[in-house]
């Protein structure tokens, strides 16, 4: 008869483990202070993945509150509390971080994309040139640079920083990236160099669709050289993107009065205006239009509406020619 061995051996070890001493055991595994940190830390890590960002910032302050002395701990801390729009308290936890490790480039960079989408462009340009000091092969944080000072509208520092970026991409042995062009574009725009503008901007490629702002900054380069022609397509393009923005009604009453087509100026600069009632420029040129008309009255009254809202100008090209018209017009009715 086969013995099995498995059934003989089973009682065998049982009394071994039962008569063997307590002491032959592997000893409980002892944690340090920072072991049950760090899982904690990880914890947060894989809620923070999930987006359950109210369950993983638990964690984290379990972790900190085991553990002050980790700049990880902090920066994961600011990250979740950015994804729950704590813009205070996560800048404080990044500021934290910089304490514990004070070449923590990615804290700085948050700290500054934090402070610029407050409008606190200063601050958030001099947060981005500490991350710079300390790593400068972070390249892109020129970009982040320009858009700062862009949004001071200091646009020729804007344009340096630009050429800063251009050079060192080069000397990275890469072309400089297409948003390089559109913040030049952008910057030689309100620099009224329009011809430069269009040159920039043409280059710029978008990779899904178009960027409303290239096609409209485009057009108006494309208008303020009175190659209406060349803006028109753009316009036409916003159009199709987006019918319900007054402003692209306006260049559009501009082309075709330019063209004297003065019925369908008229009908695009009315539906500008229904749209959006503060596009006051389109008063000036239906003034335009009723005076050629013969109609005194009603230019007047278009002319009037435009001079009352002037200090509530959007920036839509008016210029002196303008004003000099509309004050020989008035001149002519007294």
């Amino acid at each position: 008869m086969k013995i099995n061995t498995f059934t003989i051996s089973l009682p065998l070890s049982l009394v071994c483990l039962i008569t063997c001493a307590p002491y032959s055991l592997p000893e409980p595994k002892a944690y340090s202070a920072k072991e049950p940190a760090l899982t904690l830390y990880l914890q947060s890590q894989d809620l923070y993945q999930l987006a359950e960002y109210p369950d993983a910032l638990l964690k984290i302050d379990s972790a900190i509150t085991i553990n002050q002395n980790f700049a990880q701990f902090f920066e994961l801390k600011g990250d979740i509390l950015r994804k729950l729009n704590q813009v205070e308290p996560a800048l404080r936890a990044y500021q934290t971080a910089i304490l514990q490790r004070s070449n923590n480039t990615r804290a700085y960079i948050n700290i500054a994309d934090l402070y610029h989408q407050q409008n606190h462009f200063r601050e958030s340009i001099r947060y981005y040139r500490k991350a710079l000091t300390l790593d400068t092969t972070l390249i892109p944080v020129y970009l982040e640079i320009t858009r700062n000072y862009i949004s001071l509208k200091e646009w020729e520092i804007a344009l340096n920083i630009l050429e800063d970026y251009r050079r060192q991409s080069l000397v990275s042995g890469r072309p400089p990236g297409t948003e390089y062009y559109f913040l030049k574009g952008k910057s030689c725009f309100y620099q009224k160099n329009y011809q430069m503008a269009i040159q920039e901007l043409l280059q710029y490629r978008h990779e899904k669709q178009p960027n409303r702002e290239v096609l409209a900054l485009l057009g108006r380069s494309y208008f303020a050289l009175n190659n209406f022609e060349g803006g028109l397509k753009y316009f036409n393009k916003l159009i199709r993107m987006d019918a319900v923005h007054g402003e692209w009604y306006y260049y559009r009453g501009i082309y075709f009065y330019q063209v004297n087509n003065l019925e369908d100026s008229m009908n695009q600069l009315q539906m500008a205006l229904e749209i959006d009632s503060t596009l006051y420029n389109c008063h000036y040129y239906l003034g335009k239009i009723y005076e050629q008309r013969g109609d005194d009255k009603k230019a007047v009254e278009e002319f009037r509406l435009y001079r009352e809202s002037m200090r509530q100008l959007k920036d839509l090209g008016t210029g002196q020619d303008e004003i000099r018209d509309l004050e020989g017009f008035e001149e002519d009715q007294y």
